[in-house]
């Protein structure tokens, strides 16, 4: 096998360092199993108690908390509290139910109930009979309040019985009188509910009496030796059968009439299931379990929250869990599929910066000297010698021979020699002639083992060649080649493909090739390269450019445009028909068939799925599991368990303010001309994406065209008279679009000049005007021209008065006398007058 050697005293001879280790004898640590990545929510996140009863999620799919100090509505973003001074007639509610009315119902202690409508809370009118029936010390049995069709109210008391009021106020006991329920617990179906009432003494032996649709039964219970009292709890699961608790005891009522009775390992406070038949009980200082398929025979396959008090489990329409506690606030969890690893659990260190699978194990290396086994949920930590460094690349061969790139060597542990962990240095000629000991060391990016004694490695400036325990070939020392090999991917025939820093290269026979001369997309830096088991498929990772897929000699890209959650990828695996895409910003799976298509599909996971971290370092995996390293730990997900959101979340709009004021929220707005500027609030509901949740918007009559934002808030200032509908959904997944977004509409009316009449009117009233001026000119004209024409009649007869016979007679004697004077100049004087005169 390959064995490395130096000597130096006697010069540059071979160095063989063989270090003997046993993995059980290396430095050993084993601490506790795996635990899932929880969300708390406590006082410092808004909530109004940490002692929580119940977490409830109402038909609109907010989620409702209960607590000592009020209740909290929550939308995935704020808490929104309630109180005494908002409308609740005590503080300390029990339970949250919602009637078929959608109107959300508190249950409260001493029992009270008010609900939650149209944004109030409003106190139940009959309180003062629950008042009457309960005292002061009676309280009402969880899960034993209804809310009827009719909107009567049923209730089950402890150690009193259960109770109708009706919606008139008339009040009565339900079901049976005091003489049957004696020494009893009762359990009646009732409008898909199971109602409990409780009605016995201190005897040990108390009877079941069970009423549903498929069960009519008596079974007598042998109550608790080890706690005086306790509430008693009934659940139905989906397939009809019936789980009942009390104190330790857990017992399952078949439909087919088999009844299984346990012991559990500590005091039931809560017993309820999920859509998927699991049965969830939750207990006092000792968490929850969950019984796959409500199967009581066998153990628990779920244990969390150890050391708490679970008050109830609530799995929501996202796929997410939520736990609440007396005394720790509430746990979610955003998906079971993500068991996640850190020095918790046994880690040498929190960053893991490489991962294979060896032997069945998982085996990872962290930013130290260690290396670390994940076995059946145990991590167990081997060191290396310090001189190793950090640990960067592995690499598995045929299950027998794991390689390891460190800082500064190389290391192969070899299975078949007595478990034996060898020590490699690049003892290349140039090296070995020119360096001292201490530049004999490696620089490795990538580690390609061909065969038992012949490995190609990528390095920070050379492809090189380990032969029989020699450096045989360094593309920069022998050829002068600088190359920075990040990625290592055989395409058979003695055929190699090499990413590089300056993009992709072919080893070919001895012979480097740039392929980026021929197709400009591979000048891009590959950081990794993988090939699919049939040769169909050869994928390349990009940093910045996203993915490159080939297939049948054509070239398809992949990148954030098309959904991926990043351009820069870390790693790539593909599982069967699956890619899975390892980037600096989430995991992303994508369907190898749709890649030719214009939208492939993808799915992206990330850190508010459950992943410890978004910036992802490098995965592997096979078809039950992937596994994840990242700079927080490392991840095991199981892909099959994870429930990717079927439907959007909703959206509702929360708020419109019309110049910068808050206004009643409506419908629709009509709007003068001069309210212009509008911003609109609006919350999508979704827990697993909080904050993060992606919108779509528009607001048509203006723009028809989708918007994308983070935002919960848009403005639209100086819109134009018109008529609007403002439209937003949300995203829960890459192509996952609501069909029906929530909208409200707007009407701007334009201003009196910008009215459809008013220019007619105004051309009306203009033309009015004009022609009024127009009579008016025009009987000025007139007017004037009479009067003209009068001062001429006037004249004319004046003249005719003047011009007699004997006035003519003696101007034209008097003329004649000039004439006869020869005075011609007076006689033409005169004549011109008197022809004027005449004129």
């Amino acid at each position: 096998m390959i064995k490395n050697s130096y000597n130096p005293v006697l010069g540059m001879k071979r160095y063989i360092l063989l270090i003997t280790l046993v993995f059980f004898l290396l430095a050993f640590r084993l601490l506790m199993a795996q635990t899932p990545t929880f969300r708390t929510y406590t006082i410092e996140q808004g909530l109004p108690s940490s002692e929580v009863y119940q977490v409830y999620q109402d038909s609109r799919k907010y989620i409702w908390v209960a607590s000592n100090n009020g209740v909290s509505m929550f939308d995935g973003h704020t808490f929104r509290n309630f109180e005494m001074q908002d409308g609740l007639p005590e503080n300390t509610i029990f339970e949250i139910i919602e009637d078929h009315e959608g109107r959300v119902w508190f249950v409260s202690f001493p029992f009270q109930l008010s609900y939650y409508h149209k944004d109030s809370v409003f106190p139940y009118r009959y309180n003062n009979l629950l008042k009457q029936v309960a005292g002061r010390g009676a309280v009402p049995l969880k899960g034993s309040v209804l809310i009827t069709r009719d909107g009567g109210v049923m209730f089950g008391l402890l150690d009193i019985g259960l109770f109708h009021i009706s919606p008139r106020g008339e009040i009565n006991r339900a079901f049976s009188d005091d003489q049957t329920l004696k020494n009893s617990i009762e359990i009646i179906e009732f409008e898909d509910r199971l109602l409990t009432s409780m009605n016995y003494d201190m005897k040990e032996l108390v009877q079941i009496r069970l009423r549903t649709r498929d069960l009519n039964t008596n079974y007598d219970f042998q109550r608790s030796t080890t706690y005086s009292h306790g509430e008693f709890y009934s659940y139905q699961a989906p397939n009809r059968d019936v789980y009942c608790a009390q104190n330790e005891f857990l017992i399952h009522f078949k439909t087919n009439g088999e009844v299984t009775k346990i012991a559990a390992t500590g005091r039931i406070i809560w017993l309820g299931g999920d859509t998927e038949g699991n049965l969830w009980v939750g207990y006092e200082k000792k968490g929850v379990h969950r019984y796959h398929g409500g199967d009581l025979n066998n153990a628990p396959d779920i244990h969390y929250l150890d050391g708490l008090t679970v008050s109830s489990v609530l799995n929501d329409t996202e796929g997410g869990i939520w736990f609440s506690t007396l005394g720790a606030g509430i746990y979610y969890l955003p998906n079971d599929c993500f068991m996640n690893y850190d020095t918790r659990h046994g880690l040498s260190s929190e960053r893991v910066n490489c991962i294979v699978l060896y032997k069945g194990r998982v085996v990872a290396g962290t930013n130290d000297n260690f290396i670390n086994v994940l076995d059946k949920g145990v991590i167990r930590s081997y060191e290396l010698p310090k001189i190793a460094g950090a640990i960067y690349t592995l690499a598995n061969y045929k299950d027998s021979l794991l390689w390891i790139g460190s800082k500064t060597y190389l290391y192969s542990y070899l299975f078949k020699r007595e478990n034996k962990l060898e020590r490699f240095i690049n003892n290349h000629k140039f090296i070995e002639k020119v360096f001292s000991e201490s530049r004999n060391n490696f620089s490795i990016k990538e580690i390609h083992p061909v065969s038992g004694n012949l490995i190609y490695l990528g390095e920070s400036r050379s492809f090189s060649i380990l032969k029989d325990d020699r450096i045989i070939y360094n593309s920069f020392l022998d050829d002068k080649i600088e190359l920075r090999i990040e990625a290592i991917a055989d395409e058979g025939d003695d055929s190699y493909l090499l990413g590089a820093f300056n993009g992709l290269w072919r080893w070919d026979k001895g012979v480097f090739q740039f392929l980026g001369v021929k197709n400009p997309i591979f000048t891009n830096r590959i950081t990794e390269i993988i090939i699919s088991n049939d040769g169909k498929y050869k994928v390349y990772g990009t940093k910045g450019a996203g993915v490159i897929v080939e297939k049948d000699d054509k070239f398809y890209t992949i990148t954030k445009t098309d959904g991926l959650s990043s351009n820069s990828i870390t790693s790539m695996l593909i599982v069967g028909s699956t890619l899975w895409i390892a980037t600096n910003y989430g995991l992303n799976s994508v369907d190898l068939h749709s890649v030719t298509r214009k939208n492939p599909h993808i799915t992206v996971i990330r850190a508010q799925d459950g992943l410890f971290s978004n910036e992802i370092n490098q995965i592997t995996g096979d078809s039950n599991h992937i596994y994840i390293a990242s700079n927080q730990g490392l991840t095991v997900f199981t892909p099959s368990k994870f429930l990717n959101p079927v439907e959007p979340p909703p959206v509702y709009i929360t708020a419109v303010n019309i110049m910068n004021k808050h206004t009643k929220l409506l419908p629709s707005y009509k709007l003068s001309y001069n309210e212009n500027f509008i911003t609109v609030s609006f919350n999508g509901i979704s827990f697993r994406h909080g904050n993060n949740l992606e919108y779509r918007y528009r607001l048509k009559g203006l723009n028809d065209r989708w918007i994308s934002t983070t935002n919960s808030q848009v403005d639209f200032a100086f819109l134009p008279p018109g008529q609007y509908e403002f439209q937003v959904y949300a995203l829960a997944g890459v192509g996952l679009e609501n069909p029906r977004p929530k909208s409200i509409q707007f009407i701007i009316h334009p201003p009196l000049w910008r009215t459809w009449w008013f220019l007619p009117l105004a051309l009306l009233l203009l033309l009015s005007m004009i022609f009024g001026v127009y009579r008016r000119r025009l009987s000025q004209i007139k007017a004037r021209h009479k009067l003209e024409t009068s001062i001429d009649l006037y004249r004319q007869q004046s003249l005719t008065r003047q011009m007699d016979p004997h006035f003519v007679f003696n101007s034209l004697n008097s003329i004649q006398s000039y004439i006869i004077k020869n005075d011609r100049i007076s006689a033409s004087s005169y004549l011109s007058k008197f022809s004027k005169l005449m004129r």
